[in-house]
């Protein structure tokens, strides 16, 4: 057979759709449109190309070409409801995809519009699409409303909008416009994901983007009024998870970079904007100010609530990690209740890291966050107040929360710094000192705390029974030491006959302790 280097096909001719991708090599150029067409049958993309025995091109190029109002009958199987690539490279620019339907009666939906193990796509629209699995029994899925990238795949985007696309099932869905799953790779920068629901009578996750133990890697990127839900006359069962996006698993990672989220919601469900679950992480990082507001959760009742996560919800075992550089301010929103809240259970062991040298401010609820909080770099302001089971502060770093502060252990370093407001309460007071210790030595709570205001309310804590006190040196020794006129003395508690005999001695001590500083 010869080795066919270019073909040319138009967008809607029957090589595209029953059989394209067949030659042995070289490049494929889409020619035409393709528009308002019904495409009729069993599996009427997936199997085409596993059906052709004459191989498939290097590359397959769609260029300034629209695919437009387009209808995708099924009983069973569709994957890549207009276009399934297969191993050949697909490379789309300058193209639009609008308002195109996938329906199955009784099968999955693996990416409604297009899929592919290396796909490219670039100033390109997918806007008003439509994926819908209508099983009247069987518990079937759609994965990806548009887009999706299983194992060994890459897709990327670079300044693409996908707006108003929509995923629906009798059972659940999983990305309502792009899943990555077991391994797939997603790359997405300079773009617009905004209004695209996943709605499902089981479990819907991920509005916009699924990520199912997969890499997605995300910049300059905006997520606005993405949404999950339940459908409407099927909800009373419906679970839902990520508003805009969905992450699960060990090996899923997820890196944001300069990304905003305004106005993502799950209704009666977790996590407005995000959710996390089964040991996956996120990395959020701010090179530049943002500002996040508007995301929320309902409870079963449809109310807002912060308990549910309205940015951010963590299920269960995951990392958050917020990086701000220096001079940056991250905000997370106004304060209005229902919105903008970070939550997690108690039995989650979730741990959300404060890092780089910026500014990060939650001025949203904090309170249902029953989990673990570092601030290991520059500082950190909850004004919503913080209910945590542990929040550890590393030397150079500070924490602020102008709200009520209900946590388990509070653990700060000697050149650590926190500013508490009046209520504020905790369980463990852990000093970790940076230096060598020795009986007798002093350490003032004042070195830690930002202000009067703030020692006297730690300190109160402990003078009315409220909390236990260790402190630690910096081989991370934990020593014996009592409380005492607002300081912690290193040493055994001396016994009663000799402790009025010391308190002058350690008084004078404590002095000149103070005017060395």
């Amino acid at each position: 057979m010869r080795n066919i280097q270019k073909i040319i096909v138009a967008l809607g001719s029957s090589l595209l759709f029953q059989g394209a991708y067949v030659f042995a090599a070289g490049q494929y150029f889409v020619e035409e449109d393709f528009k308002n067409q019904t495409i009729e049958g069993t599996n009427p993309i997936a199997n085409y190309v596993s059906s052709k025995l004459l191989g498939t091109p290097d590359e397959i190029y769609i260029t300034g070409k629209e695919a437009s109002g387009n209808t995708i009958n099924a009983n069973q199987i569709v994957s890549g409801g207009l276009i399934d690539s297969g191993s050949s490279k697909l490379v789309v620019s300058n193209s639009k995809f609008l308002n195109n339907v996938a329906t199955v009666s009784s099968g999955s939906i693996y990416s409604g519009i297009l899929t592919g193990s290396n796909v490219e796509i670039r100033d390109s629209e997918f806007s008003g699409n439509t994926a819908s699995v209508n099983a009247t029994s069987g518990n079937y899925w759609v994965y990806g409303g548009i887009l999706r990238s299983a194992a060994n795949s890459v897709v990327s985007l670079d300044n693409v909008k996908l707006d108003s696309n929509s995923a629906k099932s009798t059972h659940r869905v999983q990305g309502g416009s792009i899943q990555v799953f077991n391994g797939g790779v997603l790359n997405v920068k300079n773009s617009s994901i905004t209004n695209n629901t996943a709605e499902a009578k089981s479990v819907a996750r991920g509005g916009a983007i699924e990520n199912y133990n997969g890499t997605v890697n995300i910049s300059d990127t905006v997520f606005e009024n993405n949404s999950v839900s339940g459908i409407s006359e099927l909800e009373s069962s419906t679970e839902t998870f990520g508003g805009a996006i969905y992450m699960s698993k060990a090996n899923s990672v997820t890196n944001l970079t300069d990304v905003s989220f305004i106005g993502n919601s799950a209704k009666k469900g977790y996590g407005g904007a995000l959710c996390l679950e089964s040991g996956s992480t996120l990395n959020l990082k701010a090179q530049k100010n943002a500002v996040f507001s508007g995301n929320y959760a309902t409870n079963s009742n449809g109310e807002k609530v912060d308990e549910n996560g309205g940015f951010l919800y963590i299920k269960s075992d995951s990392k958050v990690n917020f990086d701000v550089d220096g001079g940056v301010v991250l905000t997370i929103g106004d304060g209005t209740a229902g919105y903008d809240s970070i939550a997690a259970t108690n039995s989650s062991n979730a741990l959300i890291t404060k890092a780089g040298s910026g500014e990060m401010v939650v001025n949203s609820s904090m309170v249902n966050y029953e989990s673990n909080l570092n601030v290991n770099e520059g500082s950190m302001t909850v004004n919503g107040g913080l209910g945590a089971n542990t929040l550890s502060i590393a030397s150079g770093a500070s924490f602020a929360s102008t709200g009520v502060f209900d946590i388990g252990t509070l653990a700060v370093s000697s050149n650590g710094k926190i500013s508490l407001a009046e209520g504020s309460t905790y369980d463990v007071l852990q000093i970790n000192y940076e230096g060598e210790l020795f009986n007798g030595y002093i350490f003032s709570i004042s070195d830690i705390c930002d202000g009067e205001f703030t020692e006297s309310v730690v300190c109160s804590v402990i003078e009315n029974g409220g909390a236990q006190y260790t402190i630690f040196d910096k081989y991370g020794v934990e020593w014996e030491c009592y409380y005492q006129d607002k300081t912690i003395i290193v040493g055994s508690i001396p016994e009663p006959s000799t402790y009025a005999a010391i308190l002058g001695a350690l008084a004078l001590a404590f002095a000149a302790y103070r005017r060395r500083k």
